[in-house]
């Protein structure tokens, strides 16, 4: 006897209609052997004819690949349709996007959003909403428990604040000596204020000891970006190779120009060195770099033509940052890739990507010409080799700056710190 199952609903994106995805099936039939052609499903919806844009776990498949699904696997679906289609994936979509999300790629999202990066990034955003001072102390113990560099120097401001900074050095003095590797300048700095606020006396003697042991040579990672301006950042001129075979003269006087030029495209709000133009021209470091370690948060603003930014190491295109629903320029694969590698791996391993209009955090790596990357605490770039794209013949440069690359939509970046190797 066949029974009536509903198995799913399709939401319209801006319509408030839903669609109820049915299927017949036996009593001994499991959902989990069923597959279904998604396209009859939708019919009464795209244009007679006419197929829409299929998209599984955000990767783009044809018609034959979605009816090959089966009913147990699907976590969710979405049809996109009027205006959202053609702003995000191009005229291929003119007739509607069917986004499928497997049960298998919901868990690994789920896995990413837990990271100790993604848990930093809510949790700050909690702290800040909240005028409870036990729900801060709370808050600031659970983002010392994610154990990161950038957790450390967010909590130390909180170090000056009387009622919060007994729980503010706790968490400090916890992160640095679980993770002697953020051993430098601004982490003893922090750990000489904890000592001196904490009124444990075994927490004092264990600062104590980890002074004495840890180099106080070693200068760690040293924030580049001081929050409050473009102190130590400069315009772009030409690149690596034109610059080198410029007179000194010459050089001064274009990079005049092109530091004019760069303070009409960036600024810092809230904090945040901030893309504002509408040209690309990059934001340089002054100070050039070799092998180093890298933290930089990043966020995309949805309000634009085609948010896209990137950041250049050692002069050169680049850690690349999408936004993954441009599938028309091949987005979907994920932000984090050496984008513009022929030879090598271009693309990210996986994609970590928050949404638009969310913050992301990036650790990237660079020794010699290898590259690694981290989003959100996941792999996405392992040790590649960043060629030259200015010379394909010749190896990337030993030295040289580092640029914030952005252009289409606004685009943000902070907490921005490097260690040089």
């Amino acid at each position: 006897m066949l029974k009536l199952k509903t198995l799913l609903a399709l939401p319209l994106i801006g319509c408030s209609t839903t669609i109820a995805m049915t299927v017949n099936e036996t009593d001994a039939t499991a959902a989990s052997d069923t597959t279904i052609c998604i396209s009859k499903v939708l019919h009464q919806y795209t244009p007679e004819g006419k197929e829409p844009l299929y998209l599984i776990d955000d990767v783009l498949v044809d018609q034959a690949t979605v009816g090959k699904l089966m009913l147990g696997s699907i976590e969710s679906v979405q049809l996109l349709k009027e205006d959202t289609p053609m702003t995000h994936y191009g005229k291929e979509a003119e007739n509607g996007v069917v986004i499928i999300t497997t049960k298998k790629y919901a868990e690994e999202k789920a896995k990413i959003s837990q990271t100790p990066e993604n848990r930093l990034i809510r949790l700050k955003e909690q702290i800040e909403k909240t005028s409870s001072t036990e729900r801060k102390r709370d808050l600031l113990k659970s983002i010392g428990q994610t154990g990161t560099f950038q957790a450390m120097v967010y909590i130390a401001k909180y170090m000056n604040d009387e009622m919060l900074k007994q729980t503010a050095a706790e968490a400090v003095k916890d992160i640095a000596l679980n993770h002697e590797e953020y051993n430098g300048v601004n982490t003893r700095n922090y750990l000489k204020q904890a000592q001196k606020i904490l009124n444990d006396k075994q927490a004092k003697q264990e600062i104590q000891h980890y002074l004495k042991r840890v180099s106080t040579k070693e200068k760690g990672y040293v924030a580049i970006f001081n929050g409050k301006d473009l102190t130590g950042w400069k315009g772009l001129v030409e690149n690596p190779i034109q610059r080198a075979k410029m007179t000194k003269k010459e050089s001064t006087q274009k990079q005049i120009k092109a530091d004019e030029a760069m303070r009409n495209d960036w600024t810092v709000e809230d904090g945040s060195l901030t893309y504002i133009g509408k040209g690309f021209d990059n934001l340089c470091t002054v100070k050039q770099y070799g092998d180093f370690e890298m933290y930089v948060d990043w966020k995309l603003d949805s309000h634009g033509s085609e948010p896209d930014a990137g950041i250049y190491l050692r002069g050169t295109p680049q850690v690349q940052i999408w936004d993954v629903t441009r599938i028309n320029a091949g987005a979907q694969v994920g932000s984090g890739g050496l984008y513009n590698n022929q030879k090598n791996r271009s693309t990210p391993l996986k994609v970590a990507d928050n949404k638009l209009n969310e913050w992301n955090s990036f650790y990237i790596k660079m020794i010699g010409d290898k590259v690694t990357v981290y989003l959100n605490g996941v792999l996405v770039v392992d040790n590649v080799p960043l060629e030259n794209f200015w010379d394909r013949k010749s190896p990337i440069f030993p030295k040289e700056q580092i640029e914030l690359q952005a252009h289409g939509s606004k685009v943000y970046f902070k907490n921005i710190y490097v260690k040089e190797l």
